[in-house]
Parts: C-alpha cells; structure tokens; sequence
C-alpha cells in the first residue's frame, strides 16, 4: 500500500514534466506561434502534433 501511495504522489509531477516537454517541442516546431494559439491547440500541444501554419492563421477573404 505504501508503494501505491508513492507512485500517486509521483503522477503531478510526472504529468506537470510531460506538459513542459510538450510545450517545448511544440515551441521549437512553431516559433511563430503565440501563447494563445499553442493554448488553443493544447490538444495538438499534448500529442506531439504539428499543426499547419494555414490552419492556426488563416487568411481573411477566403
């Protein structure tokens, strides 16, 4: 039980690590990117996605 108890503790940092990591990967693939676009996409973000310049701007008029 103490082990089980040891692990739990551990899963807020292990998932807090994985969330920094992928914010960075997602930062060095998109530098032109804002805060609130990487926010917008969290879901592309968390899986390691790229997601296509046209697709998190795209162009007025079309």
């Amino acid at each position: 039980m103490r082990r089980v108890k040891q692990i739990v503790s551990c899963v807020p940092a292990v998932a807090f690590l994985y969330a920094v990591i992928a914010g960075t990967v997602f930062a060095f693939r998109h530098p032109w990117a804002t805060d609130t676009e990487a926010a917008v996409h969290v879901r592309s973000v968390l899986c390691f996605e790229k997601v296509p310049y046209d697709v998190m701007r795209p162009r007025e008029g079309k």
